[in-house]
């Protein structure tokens, strides 16, 4: 008896519960169906005046070279010439440029030893001396489309203070003749080992190639976020090389669209480095075009992790709470569903469109408000949710100032172009003029916003391994 008295009593209680509840139905949204037009994106141009000094060059050139040049240490060689030469490097290389041309100098010890037999039954007669010259050369640089450094080097003889002489039985010999008639061959011989030490040491392909791959790979740069960077390169320009007394200055830049994404990481096609763009001249300063995409999923999440469980005060008496929230987006129009029970139970839509205030450096939903058949169904049966703060509430938590962010941005580009170096082979320097941002959209697949940064860079390659 107990148990039939009871079962009806809780009945009775949870249909006083539930109509203390208001139940709103309300069809989804209509959406516009006119087209988006997208924020119309330029690629991005990173001009990178690249440097090679001559130090790095003199360390390559003369790994390859070895410290003996030539070496006839008898005087039976060369047809009994009665003649010993032996040339010694004996430092760096001297370099100076002038346009596309290089003077190269390398300074040699010589070893001259000459014999002289008057008769066969007379004594020989030898003598021996060392003295210093030095070796020149002039190079012409270009770079070719496959990336390949062209060099034609021609010798230009010994630079000598002073001309050796040595008397040798009735003979004055002038040693620097003897010498350069004697290594003609050899001098040709070392402008092809030049030649080919530079084409081959100066392997500028190879950084490109590795620059170019390691771009085009997603890199998390917050995890708190799920911020990821990463580049679709297009071309790589460059201009002639130019040679002055301390370096060869290579001025190239990077066309290419430079990309942001929240959420899950990208996958972005690996492509090829291309052959070299040769152009008359290239901007001094760099061109960027960062777009930053916050795909739906992530904004949802971020939404959730602000709203849900979170109870709104909408009246003195009447307060609803967040079950759960969805953003998306159609037609141009950022759409938030949003689940709630308590004063009213019911899935209502607030939409807007993502806009920028310049002024207050804000990013926020432009005509933020209830969807319009939420309103129809709210004034049916709750109009008071229409009065209360929840939108505002809102509202004010889906704007944004980035002043922060872009002062946090600049900041960490200066650092980056003050100095950078990667694994002691680059190092870069530069400057910003200007972070802004050009405009923010929204699709079906995620909020848009284009940042535009400009100012100046150059990179200068501190060392060759080969």
């Amino acid at each position: 008896m107990k148990k039939q008295f009871f079962y009806p009593f809780i009945f009775f209680w949870l249909l006083v519960f539930a109509s203390c509840q208001k139940t709103v139905v309300v069809a989804p949204p209509e959406y516009n169906a006119v087209p988006v037009e997208p924020i119309l994106r330029e690629p991005s141009l990173i001009s990178i005046p690249v440097s090679i000094p001559y130090e790095t060059v003199k360390q390559s050139v003369k790994k390859s070279l070895g410290d003996v040049l030539y070496d006839d240490d008898s005087f039976e060689n060369n047809d009994n010439d009665d003649i010993k030469i032996k040339v010694t490097q004996t430092g760096d290389l001297r370099l100076i440029g002038h346009k596309e041309y290089i003077k190269v100098g390398l300074p040699v010890k010589v070893f001259f030893a000459g014999r002289y037999i008057a008769c066969d039954f007379c004594p020989e007669i030898s003598k021996s001396t060392t003295f210093e010259m030095e070796a020149e050369f002039i190079s012409r640089i270009s770079l070719e489309t496959n990336w390949r450094l062209n060099t034609t080097t021609e010798s230009n003889g010994f630079v000598i203070k002073k001309d050796p002489y040595m008397t040798l039985g009735p003979l004055n010999i002038n040693i620097r003749l003897v010498v350069e008639k004697v290594l003609k061959k050899q001098l040709a011989d070392l402008t092809k080992l030049l030649d080919n030490t530079l084409r081959e040491n100066v392997n500028l392909k190879a950084y490109a190639e590795t620059a170019w791959k390691e771009l085009q790979n997603p890199i998390l740069a917050d995890s708190t976020y799920n911020a990821w960077l990463y580049f679709t390169p297009q071309e790589f320009w460059m201009t002639p090389l130019v040679a002055d007394r301390e370096k060869i200055t290579i001025k190239g830049a990077l066309l290419t669209h430079v990309n942001t994404q929240l959420g899950a990481k990208p996958i972005n096609k690996i492509t090829k480095l291309p052959g070299l763009t040769l152009k008359e001249s290239i901007p001094q300063a760099f061109r960027l075009e960062m777009p930053v995409d916050i795909d739906y999923a992530e904004a949802t999440r971020q939404a959730r992790l602000a709203f849900k469980d979170s109870v709104f005060a909408v009246t003195s008496k009447k307060s609803v709470r967040i079950d759960d929230i969805e953003v998306y987006g159609r037609g141009g129009e950022v759409f938030i569903k949003t689940r709630m029970s308590g004063a009213v139970r019911a899935t209502v839509y607030l939409k807007g469109k993502p806009a920028f205030n310049p002024e207050k450096a804000e990013i926020y939903f432009e005509n933020f408000d209830f969807e319009l058949n939420t309103k129809q169904a709210m004034l049916k049966a709750a109009s008071w949710l229409l009065k209360s703060t929840l939108r505002k509430k809102m509202d004010a938590a889906f704007r944004y100032n980035i002043a922060e962010d872009l002062n946090g941005a600049s900041a960490a580009i200066k650092t980056y172009l003050n100095g950078y170096t990667y694994q002691d082979i680059l190092e870069m320097k530069g400057s910003l003029g200007k972070l802004v941002l050009k405009g923010i959209s929204a699709d079906e697949y995620a909020i848009k916003a284009v940042f535009y940064a400009e100012g100046k860079a150059s990179v200068k390659i501190i060392n060759l391994s080969f």
